[in-house]
């Protein structure tokens, strides 16, 4: 038979279906299994990622509020340590900064406050 390079007219690209001996087949098999036990913590770093993610976009959302927020209302507001000082001579209670020592709030005494200092006054009468 002569080549059948020299009889060709055309050349051309074909898909040949050819039966994958068993050890091949297994190879694949196993390929298979690799990939798939790949995809599975591909995944679960995907997953682990995106929680991430999604608690960083959180964090951020929360801080542009913040932001948000002191600009509608102006101010910003702190927990700070005070002192509270009961002035039962002006009926008040007067809150000092623990840092500063700056008087930054008042408020009229509590019912129960006031009725501390009656006991006081009842007591040392006698």
């Amino acid at each position: 038979m002569q080549d059948p390079a020299l009889l060709a007219s055309a050349r051309e690209k074909r898909f040949l279906r050819r039966k994958l001996d068993p050890l091949e087949l297994q190879r694949r098999q196993q390929e298979v299994v690799d990939i798939t036990h790949e995809i599975a913590i591909e995944e679960s770093e995907l997953k682990d990622y995106s929680s991430m993610k999604r608690n960083e976009i959180k964090e951020l959302r929360k801080k542009r509020n913040s932001i948000l927020d002191l600009a509608r209302t102006g101010y910003s507001e702190e927990h700070v340590d005070c002192y509270v000082v009961l002035d039962h001579e002006k009926n008040i209670a007067e809150y000092y900064e623990v840092s500063t020592g700056e008087i930054v709030d008042q408020r009229r005494l509590a019912p129960d406050e006031r009725q501390t200092n009656i006991l006081k006054q009842t007591y040392s009468e006698d």
